[in-house]
């Protein structure tokens, strides 16, 4: 168990309370068969039923649901686990939950799965939500959907599902085969087969940019457009992301005959923010420590990897992870080769249209030559295809840090700039932009290994409200971080901006990643999943899972003078 505690935010005046997060429990999860293991694949995604106080957890590479009990927060339990078969259930990728009390009352549980060879059709099982005093896992419907349901989202009265199917490429017979991306709106039936509603996207995406192209026969964009994530929204409304295509489309739910329009969501510029571009700048940083924030001409891809609603002075918002992605294909299992992304040093000189300064940074590893950048020569990604025919300018991976935006117009209306960084160079130096991959590694060897890449790479995200307060929960996937902020306006016509309240990074340094997980200290790195839980009396929880140390942690919100 952590020990609890309390984190203070910087920047503040004394008397103002900061919103902090303090530990309540941590537990971690095992397989079917008991067995708790680093790295093991239990804990991908999860969905809270409020009634019964039990969160549904799954884990894709071992097949696992875990029914976590939550009505003690301190003392968790798994009263229930359930293994699904390999063959005949599949991958399962996401978990969706959802009451509702009317005419006839509904509760049910939805779990997506992929086929073992993601380029065949997914499906979706309707469950039975379970009684805490009866816990039988009881299936009502198992619903085909198009290839790789990535994620889902119940409608409020529960009647229909949103299916975000990404549909990643592999190899048939041997060859390269890409199958169209889609959203899947099931209309649910309570007493007979559903309806699946297959949504394509609009015809015009000559704006959206496009990773792969090297197709054959009748492959075109379509083939290239992979949606990940799904939110419900307003009034029957939904907004989904195309992370490595960096876009974003909204439609109606009711309206399943219209395509649904997409939006290229730009770039961040860099030159604007302090960043740290490279793994190798221990002797460049002002401190010694490999930790150099300098604002270099490169910009980033926003590419958000998660997203959540909220309502702001009666109007729609959404807020993003800016995580970053990056697409790499191999011969052994897509059928070929491909790698969309370079080192800043491999770009030729001869294709670069850029100032002096930025050639020197992208040759210099200690400045941007060992920061992944985009090599595809194309106009979305900096490269001028038709006058210059070089890069007029820089493309990299991710925002490095959050966004919020104002659907009904895709206005950007605000976005964390370089405080990512600033605040864990303050406050975490010692595992700053780090990783989690090799047990027998310790979290400072791993510190700056990312830098090069998605630098923090916020992976999950969240919102809800602690006494009337809007608060966001950041999670930073591969370090293990949490950044607080408080989402406000100076006034009812002001948009919403984030105001930086706290970070924490729980568990400890000493030791490597194998032994502190042992010692359930290893805390929750490569973050999967956040759900932020409001509570009747007005305070709020935040739920966190670990994807690297399999794990479930709870956490309360609070606010510290």
């Amino acid at each position: 168990m952590f020990l609890s505690a309390v984190l203070l935010a910087f920047g503040l005046a004394c008397s103002q309370a900061a919103v902090v997060v303090n530990v309540t429990s941590y537990l971690r999860l095992s397989d079917h068969l008991d067995r708790l293991n680093l790295f093991g694949g239990n804990a991908d995604a999860m969905a809270y039923d409020v009634q019964e106080q039990l969160l549904y957890v799954i884990g894709s590479s071992n097949d696992i649901l875990n029914v976590v009990d939550v009505a003690d927060k301190i003392n968790l339990r798994v009263p229930y686990k359930h293994h699904f078969s390999e063959i005949s259930d599949g991958l399962p990728l996401d978990v969706a939950v959802c009451r509702y009390s009317g005419l006839n009352d509904i509760a049910r549980l939805a779990i997506s799965f992929a086929d073992r060879d993601p380029t065949y059709e997914g499906h979706i099982e309707i469950f039975d939500l379970l009684d805490r005093n009866n816990l039988v896992l009881t299936l009502r419907e198992r619903i085909p959907v198009q290839p790789d349901p990535k994620s889902i989202k119940f409608t409020a009265e529960c009647d229909r599902l949103v299916v975000a199917c990404e549909a990643k490429p592999g190899a048939r017979l041997g060859n390269f085969y890409d199958p169209v991306g889609h959203v899947d709106v099931i209309q649910l039936n309570a007493f007979g087969s559903s309806t699946v509603h297959k949504l394509n996207f609009g015809p015009d995406n000559s704006q959206i940019r496009q990773v792969y192209s090297q197709y054959s026969g009748t492959e075109t964009i379509e083939n290239d457009l992979e949606p990940e994530a799904v939110v419900i929204g307003s009034n029957n409304t939904a907004y989904v992301i195309l992370q490595e295509n960096n876009a974003m489309g909204g439609f109606l739910i009711d309206d399943t005959n219209s395509p649904i329009q997409l939006y290229d969501l730009g770039s961040k510029d860099f030159s604007q923010y302090d960043v740290d571009t490279s793994d190798q700048d221990l002797a460049d940083s002002p401190s010694g420590d490999g930790i150099n924030l300098v604002r270099r001409n490169v910009r980033g891809f926003y590419q958000p990897g998660d997203l959540a609603f909220f309502v702001h002075n009666g109007e729609d918002y959404l807020i993003t992870a800016d995580q970053g992605a990056v697409r790499t294909y191999t011969a052994a299992v897509e059928g070929v080769d491909f790698q969309e992304a370079v080192r800043g040093r491999s770009i030729p000189a001869d294709d670069l249209n850029v100032d002096d300064t930025t050639r020197q940074d992208l040759s210099n590893n200690a400045a941007m030559g060992r920061l992944y950048v985009s090599g595809l020569k194309q106009a979305s990604d900096g490269f001028d295809p038709i006058l210059s025919l070089k890069f007029n300018s820089i493309r990299t991976y991710g925002a490095r840090g959050f966004s919020i935006w104002r659907p009904s117009d895709l206005t950007h209306v605000y976005e964390s700039g370089g405080e990512f960084e600033y605040y864990m160079r303050q406050d975490y130096s010692s595992v700053f932009n780090g990783d989690c991959y090799n047990g027998g590694r310790t979290p400072p060897q791993d510190k700056d290994l990312r830098s090069d890449d998605k630098g923090p790479e916020p992976s999950s995200i969240a919102t809800g409200l602690y006494f009337g307060r809007r608060v966001a929960v950041i999670g930073s996937g591969r370090s293990g971080a949490l950044f607080i902020y408080t989402i406000e306006s100076p006034d009812a016509t002001s948009p919403p901006t984030g105001t930086f309240q706290s970070v924490f990074r729980p568990g400890s340094i000493t030791g490597s990643w194998n032994d502190l997980y042992q010692n359930d200290l290893a805390g929750h790195p490569r973050i999967s999943d956040i759900e932020v839980v409001e509570n009747a009396d007005g305070t709020a929880d935040v739920f966190v899972l670990g994807a690297a140390t399999g794990s479930l942690s709870i956490y309360s919100i609070n606010e510290v003078l």
